[in-house]
């Protein structure tokens, strides 16, 4: 099994969302992996938490212990799966013809069929560590990484840390071992976790179809069972069809796909063909596994495709055909795991975007929260009907202790309301508010009170003595815009106004292409702004602009 299964060797960055103009701290880890073949092609898999913000990666494979080094191919957090591949083509080769890869069993593996075998390389050895049990239940459940519901196995093998990513494979009669089961994650004290292999399936489904990752569909929506007689009569189900089962739609989130098609009070009779029972749960035809969560229907197509529902509409079934796409799961705007939040520096202070990662930073792993008391109510806040954007707030992230700023760390961690009188719902917002205020001090506005602080403006060597006293490496976040924020800032740049240099205008010109890189066409730069890289260019050049750390734009 050593030239299926290996042991991967992690070099990372620990990011800090809740103090992101901190340096990152490099940490070295390990995990598990294994060689997959699926539908003729080969693959590398782990999981996404292994190699997350990783610099280097190495797997250690076969009995010789011949290291390779291997980049991510396909990062896929909200399942926590990561396919790996060797950029090099010479030690690519060297690798596939030593590797012996396994295969991924189709359906879904239940506590009927018998025991599993997990494999990897848990820390406090190296040797190669196998456990077994069998599956004690499967159902739609959080995953840890991603915070997203999706279908998960419990089983009584144990799975350590440095298991994960490894595979969890079938066992034979004869002791052999058969096929990928599921992947292994998540640690348990009693308990081990794992991906099924519908999931990696779909994953690898997903990666050929649109030679990419696009993610795993959802339709935000909550519902109740309808077993109580009093209630099933309130929908007229009692007299029209006794045998109706389904769950009732108590509500549609605003930014659903689903939302003005499917309409609370619908009964849910059936997704995608598969009749829904009393508890939400459903059979998937043709394959032998218990009763599963309805939202695995859902969960397995995949996206831009439509889905259909049956519901039980104003007393007569109705057929409503979805769209399937993914739907935030909170009001408060989500974070890339591979990005740190964007944050701003001025004069003492550091303005932070509001995000759903960092209130969750104030939740130990215990699942406590130890946060500002007026954060946590926007943690959980769903889409209201009547909403139909991310909340786009800012919030008073670290008072730097100094005269300048005498008092003010009372309202550390407040949420802003204005910034020189300037409302703000992006970091060009913040950044701009500070940049074109011509008086001697700033004033801030914080939430609910209209409480003011007034900051006096700083010497650069100030300013700068007091960044360095207090560590923070930047005065605003190297990768503080998404494509789709510079985009829309260098459009209504280009539109409102040129800048004028000594030489000439300048006319910029901005393009999102098919791979979701932003470029730029552009003049004299003389006069840019200093996130854009002021090396002058012909009109007629084109390149991708970067960040004053030399950082390239992300993809969309």
């Amino acid at each position: 099994m050593l030239d299926s299964v290996f042991r991967i060797e992690v070099t990372s960055k620990r990011l800090n969302q809740g103090e992101p103009w901190l340096g990152d701290a490099t940490r070295s880890s390990s995990g598990s992996g294994f060689a997959l073949r699926y539908k003729g092609r080969d693959w590398i898999v782990t999981n996404a938490h292994v190699v997350s913000n990783a610099t280097r990666i190495k797997i250690n494979c076969g009995l010789d212990g011949t290291k390779y080094t291997v980049n991510v191919a396909v990062m896929a957090h909200a399942c926590d799966l990561a396919l790996l591949d060797i950029s090099d083509e010479t030690e690519k080769k060297k690798f596939w013809e030593k590797a012996v890869p396994l295969n991924v069993i189709e359906g879904i593996w239940t506590r009927t069929h018998g025991e599993v075998v997990a494999l990897g390389f848990p820390i406090g050895g190296t040797e190669l560590s196998k456990t077994s049990g069998s599956i004690t239940r499967t159902d739609v459940q959080t995953y840890t990484h991603s915070r997203i519901s999706l279908l998960k196995s419990e089983t009584q093998a144990i799975i350590n840390p440095g298991n994960s990513g490894g595979p969890v494979v079938a066992e034979c009669k004869d002791g052999k071992y058969k096929d990928v089961i599921g992947v292994a994650f998540q640690s348990d004290p009693k308990l081990g976790n794992i991906i099924p292999a519908v999931i990696l399936r779909h994953l690898l489904d997903d990666v050929i179809r649109h030679n990419r990752y696009t993610g795993f569909p959802n339709i935000s929506m909550t519902h109740q069972k309808i077993e109580n007689s009093a209630l099933r009569t309130r929908y007229g189900i009692e007299e029209a069809e006794s045998k109706i089962s389904g769950v009732l739609l108590s509500k549609i989130d605003r930014q659903s796909a689903a939302h003005g098609l499917l309409r609370p009070g619908d009964v849910l009779l059936s997704v995608d063909g598969c009749g829904i029972n009393n508890n939400g749960k459903i059979k998937i035809p043709g394959m032998d596994a218990e009763p599963i969560d309805f939202e695995h229907a859902i969960n397995n197509r995949f996206m831009y495709e439509t889905i259909p529902f049956e519901v039980w509409r104003e007393k007569r079934r109705v057929t409503v055909h979805v769209p399937l796409t993914i739907s935030c799961p909170s009001t408060l705007y989500p974070v890339d795991p591979e990005k740190k939040a964007a944050y701003v520096y001025q004069d003492g202070v550091i303005i932070q975007h509001l995000t759903y990662d960092f209130v969750r930073s104030f939740i130990s792993p215990n699942g406590m929260y130890n946060g500002p008391t007026g954060l946590y109510p926007i943690l959980n806040n769903k889409f209201s009907q009547n909403q139909t954007k991310w909340i786009k707030k800012f919030i008073l992230a670290l008072v730097l202790d100094a005269p300048e700023t005498e008092s003010y760390k009372l309202y550390h961690e407040n949420v802003i309301s204005t910034i020189n009188g300037k409302k703000v719902s992006s970091i060009w917002d913040v950044k701009n508010a500070f940049d074109q205020n011509m008086a001697s001090a700033h004033e801030i506005t914080l939430e609910p009170d209209d409480t003011i602080i007034v900051l006096p403006k700083l010497s650069a060597e100030r300013s700068l003595a007091l960044r360095t006293q207090y560590d923070v490496q930047y005065a605003e976040s190297p990768r503080y815009a998404s494509g789709v924020a510079w985009r829309k800032f260098m459009k209504k740049f280009q539109e409102s106004k040129f800048l004028e240099s000594k030489k000439d205008t300048v006319k910029v010109k901005v393009k999102l292409t098919k791979n979701g890189d932003v470029t730029v066409s552009i003049g004299v730069i003389d006069a840019f702004p200093p996130s854009v890289s002021s090396s002058s260019s012909s009109s007629s050049s084109s390149h991708s602009p970067t960040r004053d750390d030399a950082t390239p734009i992300p993809k969309l």
